[in-house]
């Protein structure tokens, strides 16, 4: 399982995954210098671009790109298990940062961020 976010459609999302994928897998054929990688290049690899699908988890109704990410962040953690991500979207200080300043509008970001500075 690959966790991420996006504003596009969920087909707009997986094609930029796999446009990526094959982007990856032609620098390292290559021997070149390999500019982007990202997880789920790993499921892909293991499975094959073809027999991956990308499922909705959430829908959102976020203000901002961050706290978009807040949304995604709690959903890697909750799967941390089954998950091949590896890192967290925004940092703990931008995210206590984002808390403290009063500008979220969403409540379910709001009440999950409550859980975990209060």
């Amino acid at each position: 399982m690959y966790i991420g976010s996006t504003t596009n459609h969920l087909c707009e999302r997986m094609s930029a995954h796999i446009q990526a994928y094959k982007k990856y897998v032609r620098q390292c054929n290559n021997g070149e210098k390999v500019t982007h990688s990202c997880t789920c290049f790993k499921l892909f690899d293991k499975y094959g671009k073809d027999n991956l699908e990308i499922v909705l988890l959430a829908n959102v109704n976020a203000e901002s790109r961050e706290e978009l990410q807040v949304h995604e962040r709690k959903h890697i953690i909750k799967n941390i298990k089954r998950s091949v991500n590896r890192h967290l979207p925004i940092n703990d200080k931008r995210l206590q940062n984002l808390f403290w300043s009063g500008n979220l509008k969403d409540p379910d970001t709001i009440n999950y961020m409550r859980e975990y500075f209060i």
